[in-house]
Parts: structure tokens; sequence; C-alpha cells
């Protein structure tokens, strides 16, 4: 089992996205995998398809994937929650992120597409 970088969901498999974390780029030049359940793939690429629009909230600060500050973009995460169930969280990611979620989200659509219905 393993936990999903964002929401914290164990899952037995999860989906790698290549991220290029700065602190690892000298050990890692290639980039280091995270893995993202399906879920917050989703709610990335959600928030990629939104990028060329203005209706974002862009915010700075440090990336919560990757750790690189630079301008940010909120992804409606669902972190799983005793109280209620789920609960609504924006999580700030950068746009090399998202890049390497929409790229994630191509390579593995048709699983995605079985995972929702």
């Amino acid at each position: 089992m393993a936990d999903c970088e964002l929401c914290g969901e164990s899952l037995p498999t999860l989906c790698p996205v290549r991220v290029y974390a700065p602190k690892l780029i000298i050990t890692y030049p290639e980039g280091v995998c995270k893995g993202l359940c399906p879920t917050c793939v989703k709610a990335a690429e959600d928030t990629y398809s939104k990028l060329d629009q203005s209706i974002l909230n862009v915010s700075s600060g440090k990336c919560n994937l990757c750790g690189k500050p630079s301008r940010l973009y909120p992804v409606e995460v669902q972190i799983p929650s005793f109280k209620e169930g789920v609960e609504n969280i924006d999580m700030n990611l950068c746009r090399t992120c998202l890049e390497a979620c929409h790229e994630t989200h191509e390579k593995y659509h048709e699983k995605f597409e079985e995972a929702y219905h």
C-alpha cells in the first residue's frame, strides 16, 4: 500500500507523476516520481484545463508537490476524513507539476475511465 502525495489516501497502486524538485535536482536530474491517486490526477487535470482562462486565483508560495517557490494554482483535493467522510481542500501546485499531471493523465487515460465508471 502506498499513500497519495496530495490527499494521503492509501491505495495498492498509484499513478507516477515525474516531478523536478529543486532540492533533489543534483541527485535526480531526470526528476523523481511522486505517487498520486487517480482522483488527485483528475483534479489536477481539471485545473490544467482552466490554466488559459483567467478564472483561477493565482497565488505565490511553495508548491505542495515539488516544493519549488513559484506561482501556484489551486487544485481541489478530496481528503478522507473521519468526521465528514471527505473534506475538499485546495492544494497549490505550480505550472510544471500541473503539466506533469496532465502527461500522466494522458498516459493512463484508459485506467482513469475504468476507475470513474
